[in-house]
């Protein structure tokens, strides 16, 4: 019997995260996985030359009670369609979308699942953003250079939030919300429109206090289109929504976009 589903959306460019994310589920979280079904979807396509880096990805999926892969072959980052797209193949009531490039420690999605109920999200407060890659070894001994970065419980505009990179969360309560809103594309805002959608069906936040390791990777978003240019119009598509008016650095973002654009 499946308990519980995660869900992994990635674009190949950053398979490497990947990889290492599903090598400490393997290692800190097994006991959990043996009763879960994995549910990864890639933007574009994971036939690589390589066939080693296929071979592990194969190995590291075999923990779980089930996997499910999907290569979409998508142009641009669609994140809030890629993970309507896994909520909808997933099997569990209990759901957890994690992005490709985090770590959590021993025991929390045991825990987290435990503690997950209907009209609950679940996340962590407090992240560690590593500044350069790292080694397996050197993520199990901490020996890495970080920034802190925090998630705002009130979801403050520009500031990570309830459904920025790991959220637990009920599939029924994701459904009632009407789902990721997809007219985001692109990098930014379709977390916190949906981290207010949550909260208006009565949802509740809980931030528990693990320590969540935000992997390195190039500051990149993968797409054919003006990256900059998606995400103003993300904003400006949230702003208006929920009549939230534009904060200072965002204008100023607008204004020096439109500046190159001329």
């Amino acid at each position: 019997m499946i308990n519980c589903s995660l869900i992994i959306c990635f674009h190949a460019a950053r398979f490497d995260n990947l990889l290492q994310t599903l090598k400490f589920l393997s290692n800190y979280h097994k006991d959990i996985l043996i009763m879960s079904e994995l549910v990864t979807i890639c933007q574009n396509s994971i036939e690589f030359e390589n066939n080693n880096l296929l071979t592990e990805f194969k190995n590291l999926t075999q923990p779980f009670q089930t996997h499910k892969h999907f290569d979409l072959e998508i142009d641009e980052m669609k994140l809030a369609y890629m993970t309507n797209f896994g909520v909808s193949h997933a099997s569990s009531q209990k759901i957890c979308v994690l992005e490709s490039d985090r770590i959590l420690p021993a025991g929390y999605f045991e825990q987290v699942f435990e503690q997950l109920k209907p009209n609950v999200s679940i996340t962590c407060r407090n992240m560690k953003k590593l500044k350069s890659p790292a080694t397996n070894e050197q993520i199990k001994n901490n020996e890495f250079e970080y920034n802190d970065e925090q998630r705002s419980e009130e979801n403050n505009i520009g500031v990570r939030n309830m459904w920025s990179g790991n959220t637990a969360f009920w599939k029924q309560d994701f459904l009632d919300a009407e789902m990721m809103d997809e007219g985001y594309v692109g990098y930014g805002w379709a977390d916190s429109d949906m981290t207010n959608k949550m909260k208006e069906i009565g949802v509740k936040n809980i931030f528990r206090d693990e320590i969540e390791l935000h992997l390195w990777h190039p500051p990149q978003t993968y797409g054919k289109s003006d990256q900059k240019a998606l995400f103003i119009q993300n904003g400006i598509r949230y702003c208006r929504k929920w009549r939230i008016e534009y904060p200072d650095w965002f204008k100023e973002e607008i204004f020096k976009h439109r500046k190159i654009m001329i």
